[in-house]
């Protein structure tokens, strides 16, 4: 007896194609990767700026505490000495709205030893704006050698300073201009006004006695003991 005998050799052959991506899911899946780095270019972006925003902060605001530190120990510094000027023997101070001078033991570029002549002008730059700048030199040189000049707060907006003294009804008044040749204003005031933000200091003037301290211990003690207090302006 014959019997059909079947070769088990052929393999099953898919009935289907095997699964893909078609255009369409494509496109979609470009689209929302798209999307995806546009976000998050966008929050980096705004995170970068923050952080830049934050550093400028931190800078002005080191920038003025410096201005006003050294401000304060130059003035809480101050010599008291006369000089003449057209035949007067008148004291070494000078002041209006935008410019001081003024004699100081203490000097910004490190001098140990010896008294400065220190002027702060405040003045238009075209690059900078409205600035305060601070120059020093010897009080014994020429008068028509160079000083030495920092920039101490530029961007501003508005800055002026006022005097303090009393006038001869006995009651205390802010003056834009220090005329007086025979005493020093008991106090200076600066007001300034920048981007974000608004001070109005008062410095006062040690200048009684300032020749008559004996130790360096003594001078470093009066300067500690300095504080700054609000000052409104007429």
């Amino acid at each position: 007896m014959n019997k059909e005998h079947k070769s088990d050799n052929t393999k099953d052959i898919p009935s289907g194609t095997e699964d893909g991506f078609t255009l369409l899911e494509l496109l979609i899946s470009i689209t929302v990767l798209g999307l995806m780095i546009l976000v998050m270019s966008g929050s980096i972006s705004i995170g970068l700026k923050s952080v830049d925003k934050g550093e400028r902060e931190v800078s002005r605001q080191e920038r003025l505490r410096g201005t006003f530190t050294l401000v304060d120990r130059q003035i809480s510094s101050m010599v008291k000495a006369l000089r003449p000027v057209e035949g007067e023997r008148v004291v070494w101070f000078e002041g209006d709205q935008k410019s001081c001078l003024f004699l100081t033991e203490r000097s910004l570029w490190g001098w140990k030893e010896g008294i400065s002549e220190v002027r702060y002008e405040i003045s238009e730059s075209p690059a900078d704006g409205l600035i305060i700048a601070e120059s020093e030199r010897i009080p014994w040189l020429e008068e028509g050698a160079e000083p030495d000049t920092y920039t101490m707060l530029d961007g501003l907006e508005e800055a002026e300073f006022r005097y303090l003294d009393t006038n001869t009804s006995g009651e205390k008044e802010w003056i834009e201009e220090w005329t007086s040749k025979d005493h020093y204003p008991e106090a200076i005031a600066l007001f300034l006004k920048g981007p974000g933000f608004e001070y109005s200091l008062v410095f006062p003037v040690l200048t009684e006695g300032r020749t008559e301290r004996k130790t360096r211990s003594r001078t470093e003690t009066t300067s500690s003991e300095r504080r700054l207090f609000p000052f409104k302006g007429q």
